[in-house]
């Protein structure tokens, strides 16, 4: 099965990416860091590398599309595995057989949760926010009113 590329969290508080170029096309060779496909954000323009070598399966998502960070944006068919159903499929023939394929986990992802590289859960957030520190005895002392 094709290893599928998501868009990775390109910086703080970046939450989408607008496809501006694919560099490569399916079907081409792509050695591993060999730069994919130029995304914008609302903070900057990066060039995504192939994470792998192998064979462009299918691109996931259209030059001019904007996509949430974590979505799948192209499909690489990598050395030494075996080609799946992805293998020369189109980004509407690859998505609709992601759509119809059952969730990789059983709890559902949780809206602005974010993931670490490593496809382990992120570890729970610092927790609710604390409540303002107390007024210094200077502001608290209405001495000489």
């Amino acid at each position: 099965m094709p290893f599928e590329l998501k868009l990775p969290d390109i910086g703080e508080g970046i939450a989408e990416g607008e496809i501006v170029r694919w560099l490569v096309k399916p079907g081409e060779r792509v050695d591993e860091g060999q730069p994919l496909v130029e995304v914008m954000t609302d903070k900057a323009s990066v060039e995504i590398p192939a994470p792998r070598s192998g064979v462009i399966a299918a691109l996931l998502a259209a030059e001019g599309q904007v996509v949430p960070v974590g979505t799948a944006i192209v499909a690489i068919s990598v050395d030494g595995e075996t080609p799946g159903p992805a293998a020369g499929a189109t980004a509407r023939e690859a998505a609709a057989a992601r759509a119809a394929a059952p969730p990789t986990s059983g709890a559902p992802r949780q809206p602005g949760a974010r993931t670490p590289r490593s496809g382990q859960p992120a570890p729970p957030g610092p927790g609710p926010p604390r409540p303002p520190p107390p007024p210094s005895p200077r502001s608290a002392c209405r001495c000489g009113d």
